[in-house]
């Protein structure tokens, strides 16, 4: 059993994948504390549609490969934006 404050390699091969409404996800950080960041993984596959969403968390994400668009607001007016393979895009809860 690993020790849950122990640094450790996370193999994502053996961790679950949840499809949420065409992105697939995999937790690789869900045991942590009730109030530490999250790490997650997340595939979109070509032609895949994220549904705009909100919640009270923020999201950071970093872009492995492929593009896709990210929705920025700039004093009060919403655009969309290309995400790129070594951006980081931030969305505050």
């Amino acid at each position: 059993m690993l020790e849950k404050n122990a640094a450790r390699l996370v193999d994502v091969r053996i961790l679950e994948a949840f499809d949420v409404l065409g992105p697939t996800i995999q937790f690789l950080s869900a045991d942590e504390g009730k109030n530490d960041p999250s790490v997650v993984r997340g595939i979109i596959a070509p032609g895949v549609v994220v549904p705009l969403h909100s919640h009270p968390e923020p999201e950071t994400f970093i872009a492995i490969s492929g593009r896709i668009e990210g929705l920025k607001e700039s004093d009060g007016k919403f655009g969309w934006i290309s995400i790129a393979p070594g951006d980081v895009f931030h969305v505050p809860g």
